[in-house]
């Protein structure tokens, strides 16, 4: 008789957990459905030629055919998309300077729009989904559009990243008391802090859904 008791429990808990079961394979399948197949990457070799002493810059096909050569220099680095994908950004060290140049992917002439005298120099730059860049130098940061204009001038010690509208920019400064994480405002450039501490590695969860980048199909 005491396990009659639990019948009238038992049965809705039992119709509820089978429920769920089933809610739970039907999501599985639907995201299995919209899912599209990845596609290979690279399925044709690459053949491209030694070169040791020079830094070539490539685009490629996504399968690895059509490649291209972009730009040739000695000593090249830190190559970036722009949002739209028809532009590439890079850094080179050359004639005693550094330079942050860009150019079309479909190919052309290097335009530099910002120039560094002192070769030693510790750089960075990052694109935000607006088309606007950051560009760093020694604590001394900048943001300016593609055409070279300036927007303004900040100070930091590292870039972190852009807000998913590119309305706003997260850096890192230290000072004597420790790390402050602040903002810095894309159409004005002013600085708002946002944290402070004695020291921090910041782990950045962006929300927002962020707009694909489409990158030419070559």
């Amino acid at each position: 008789m005491g396990g009659r008791r639990w019948l009238p429990t038992l049965i809705p808990l039992a119709a509820l957990v089978l429920a769920s079961l089933a809610l739970i394979a039907f999501l599985l399948l639907r995201d299995g459905e919209d899912t599209p197949t990845p596609k290979p990457a690279f399925t044709t070799p690459l053949d491209i030629p030694a070169r040791p002493e020079q830094n070539v810059l490539y685009i490629v096909g996504e399968d690895g055919t059509g490649l291209r050569e972009l730009v040739t220099r000695d000593s090249l680095w830190n190559v970036q998309w722009s949002p739209e994908g028809d532009e590439v950004t890079f850094i080179t060290s050359e004639g005693g300077e550094l330079r942050l140049s860009i150019m079309p992917a479909s190919g052309g002439k290097p335009r530099v729009i910002r120039r560094v005298e002192d070769p030693t120099s510790s750089i960075d730059y990052l694109w935000s989904l607006q088309g606007d860049i950051a560009f760093l130098v020694e604590g001394e940061g900048e943001l300016i559009g593609r055409d070279g204009s300036s927007r303004g001038t900040f100070g930091a010690e590292r870039l972190i990243a852009w807000s998913p509208d590119g309305s706003e920019l997260l850096v890192q400064e230290s000072e004597a008391q420790g790390v402050t994480l602040s903002v810095i405002d894309a159409t004005t450039a002013e600085e708002r802090s946002v944290a402070s501490a004695a020291s921090v590695w910041p782990t950045l969860l962006v929300t927002g859904r962020r707009p694909a980048r489409r990158h030419p199909r070559q």
